[in-house]
């Protein structure tokens, strides 16, 4: 499913992995956009526009590390960093 946003809309997208692995690999179409080996609890990074359809299809893909501990059932969400109006 697409993002649905309308045609005249500006809107940065961030992921935001919360509480979900201490190393993380993230996928945007095809290309690994973000390495991350941080011990953070929650990390949010950029998916780049110029690999975004922001009015179509995408696929993102992660990869996601536990080291030394049970699995955790954290939050996986896309967030937007603002939303502007373009002419």
């Amino acid at each position: 499913r697409g993002l649905d946003l309308p045609p005249d809309v500006y809107a940065p997208i961030g992921l935001v992995l919360q509480g979900v692995a201490d190393k993380a690999h993230v996928y945007l179409n095809g290309v690994l956009i973000a390495r991350d080996w941080s011990v953070c609890a929650q990390r949010k990074f950029y998916l780049p526009e110029g690999l975004l359809d922001l009015h179509g299809e995408n696929v993102l893909a992660l990869v996601l590390w536990r080291r030394g501990e049970a699995p955790s059932a954290g939050e996986v969400r896309l967030e937007t960093y603002g939303e502007w109006r373009t002419s």
